[in-house]
């Protein structure tokens, strides 16, 4: 057997799918339409997970796929899908599907996904908020000054 058809096995092998038991017709569908097109594009999606990853050096959840495909779908007028506006590995399907239009873009265009990220997700902005209360409080803040401990907690 060819090694690079060992690896995709193997690549495929391990990836997690969601298990969850399904009561509605239109989310079995959906479920359905999701593992054929993660069929039809075999490691691509996980390609393209490991390479965002690795690029914004953290996981991407599928807030933070949206707000960097909602400027490509925009900039480049490509269509995206009700079930990738949904679901995160359907969004990381049609970032495959569209994977030759999209990393051009994306890898000229890598300081506006920084900025993208960064308002959309809230974790690093609250983690940014605290890091700046921190910094203010302890600048300012006495310990011995009566009025300053009433304020300031």
């Amino acid at each position: 057997m060819n090694p690079s058809k060992d690896y995709v096995q193997i690549i495929l092998a391990t990836r997690k799918l969601n298990k969850h038991k399904r009561s509605s017709s239109q989310s079995l569908r959906d479920h359905d339409r999701i593992l054929k097109r993660l069929q039809s594009n075999s490691i691509m999606p996980d390609y393209v997970c490991a390479y965002l990853e690795k690029t914004l050096k953290k996981h991407v959840t599928l807030a933070s796929l949206l707000s960097i495909a909602r400027p490509i779908v925009n900039d480049l007028n490509l269509k995206m899908d009700r079930l990738a506006k949904r679901n995160r590995d359907a969004l990381l399907c049609w970032f495959a599907e569209n994977w030759d239009y999209i990393y051009p873009y994306i890898s000229m265009n890598d300081y506006r996904y920084d900025n993208c990220l960064q308002n959309g997700d809230s974790d690093t902005i609250q983690e940014k908020e605290l890091r700046t209360e921190e910094v203010s409080l302890s600048h300012s803040f006495n310990p011995l000054d009566v009025t300053s401990l009433l304020n300031v907690h």
